[in-house]
Parts: structure tokens; sequence; C-alpha cells
């Protein structure tokens, strides 16, 4: 019973990054990946770098384990979150952590 409480809390701070990133135009989300994806540009973003959009777009902050489980959940695992990737995980269903 915990566990679930503790993963609907995730999802929901997951999702409330979502709602903030998913009213930028294509234009907007494009230029924020740009400016954040910086360590891989031609890769993605890394975990840190995903981080730092939820901190200051949404004022979250994911710790590295939630990090881990978000990019196995948005990226399948990747080590990185391409353009696309964001955009999939902005346009489709809510994902569950």
């Amino acid at each position: 019973c915990a566990g679930a409480y503790i993963g609907m809390a995730k999802t929901r701070a997951l999702d409330a990054v979502a709602r903030k990133l998913a009213v930028q135009s294509p234009e907007q989300l494009s230029l924020l990946y740009k400016n954040n994806a910086l360590s891989h540009m031609s890769e993605g973003l890394t975990q840190e770098e995903f981080n730092n959009i939820a901190r200051n777009n949404a004022a979250i902050v994911f710790a590295p384990e939630e990090l881990s489980l978000i990019f196995n959940a948005i990226c399948d695992g990747r080590r990185f979150i391409t353009l696309r990737d964001l955009a999939v995980w902005l346009q489709g269903p809510r994902t569950l952590v």
C-alpha cells in the first residue's frame, strides 16, 4: 500500500512537469531542448539536464533513482531523451512511475 502511494506521488510530480511543458509550442520546446541538451546535444538530454528542465519549469527536483525510472518510461531506458522522445511523451498518455 505504501509503495502504491509513493508511486502515485512520483507519477503526479512527473505529470506536473509534463503539464508545464505541454503548453509550449513545438518551437519553444525545441529551443528549451537545445538550451538544455548541452553535454550530448546530438544524443539528447542527460538525467541531470532533464532534472534541470523539471526544476526550472515546474519547481520539481527528482532523485537519481527517480530519474532512472523516468528514463525507463520516457525513452525505454536509453541514456538520453531525444527531442522526439520529449514530444511523444508530452503528446501521449501520462506516464506511470
